[in-house]
C-alpha cells in the first residue's frame, strides 16, 4: 500500500450481531525488526490497558518470532495462538524445498498437517503422530515438522484452542481487513500522508457507524442482552456521531460486508 509496511491489529466487535471487524490500532513502519514489534505493542497497552488484564481475548498471529516475542512481553496473560494457513503454507515451501511438488503428494502433506491440528486431546495428537510420521514423510519433512510445527503445537492444537470455543484459527479476518485496505486504495501504493489520512477517515466511519449501530440507527445490530445500556434519553451520543455523512455512505456498505465475509478469501484480478 506504501513505501514500507503497515501493521494493523484487528478484532472482531462482538457487541454486534454481524461481528464486524477492524482495526484497533494501526503502524506504518520501514522495517521488520523486534523493536518495531515492542513499539506497537507497547502503544497498543498504553492506550488499550484492559487487553493486559482481559481474559476472555485472544490473538493470531503468523509465525514471526518477534511478533510472538512482543506479545509475550506485553500482554503475557494473553493466549496467543498461531494460524493455520501459515503453518499450512510454510510447511509448503520446506516441500518444495524437498522437491516434493506434485498436487496429489503436497494435498497428502497439508492433509496430515489439519489432521493433526484438529485433534481434539494432546495425547491423541501424538499417537497420530507417532503412525504418520512412522512410514507416510519424507525425512526431511519429518525434522521440519518436529523442529517448526510439533515445537509450538500447544499454541495452535485444538484442545488448547477450544479454550475459547474454537475448532480452528487463522488470521482470515486479518487478510479481509488486508483486503478491504488494497481496494480502497485502488490496489496501487500511495504516499504515507495518503494513507494516513485514508485511515483516519476509515476509522472515524467505523467508529460513527458502530455508535450508530449501538442507538439502533445504522447498519449494524446490537446484541439483544446489552441493548438496554445505550438509551437515547439516558445517554445519548454526540449528535453528530448519529449523522450519516454523504461521502461515508459508501465505506459503510464495504464495511458491513467485511463483517459478514471476514472467512472468503481476497484475492486480486490482475
Amino acid at each position: 500500500m506504501t513505501d514500507g509496511y503497515v501493521k494493523a491489529l484487528v478484532a472482531r466487535f462482538e457487541e454486534f450481531n454481524e461481528g464486524p471487524v477492524f482495526s484497533l490500532a494501526t503502524m506504518i513502519h520501514e522495517r521488520k525488526l523486534s523493536e518495531t514489534h515492542r513499539f506497537f505493542w507497547q502503544k497498543v497497552t498504553q492506550f488499550l490497558s484492559q487487553l493486559v488484564t482481559a481474559s476472555n481475548i485472544y490473538i493470531v498471529s503468523d509465525e514471526e518470532a518477534a511478533i510472538l516475542g512482543a506479545i509475550k512481553e506485553y500482554v503475557p496473560h494473553t493466549d496467543a495462538y498461531l494460524c493455520w494457513n501459515h503453518i499450512v503454507t510454510n510447511a509448503k515451501l520446506k516441500l518444495k524445498r524437498l522437491n516434493i511438488t506434485a498436487d496429489n503428494e503436497v494435498a497428502k502433506y497439508v492433509d496430515d498437517i489439519y489432521y493433526l491440528l484438529g485433534q481434539e486431546d494432546e495425547n491423541d495428537y501424538y499417537k497420530e503422530l507417532s503412525v504418520i510420521n512412522a512410514d507416510r514423510w519424507h525425512t526431511g519433512f519429518k525434522k521440519y515438522f518436529m523442529d517448526n510445527i510439533d515445537s509450538k503445537v500447544d499454541k495452535a492444537g485444538r484442545w488448547v484452542i477450544k479454550k475459547h470455543n474454537l475448532t480452528t484459527v487463522t488470521t482470515n479476518i486479518s487478510e479481509s481487513y488486508n483486503c478491504l485496505m488494497k481496494k480502497f486504495m485502488d490496489w496501487t501504493d500511495r504516499p504515507i500522508d495518503v494513507l494516513c489520512v485514508a485511515f483516519y477517515r476509515l476509522a472515524k466511519t467505523f467508529v460513527m457507524e458502530f455508535i450508530r449501530g449501538r442507538y439502533r440507527k445504522g447498519n449494524y445490530t446490537i446484541r439483544a442482552h446489552i441493548a438496554h445500556l445505550y438509551n437515547l434519553r439516558e445517554n445519548p451520543p454526540d449528535p453528530a456521531m448519529l449523522e450519516r455523512v454523504e461521502k461515508e455512505q459508501r465505506f459503510s456498505i464495504v464495511f458491513v460486508m467485511l463483517g459478514k465475509n471476514e472467512e472468503r478469501y481476497c484475492t486480486r484480478k490482475e
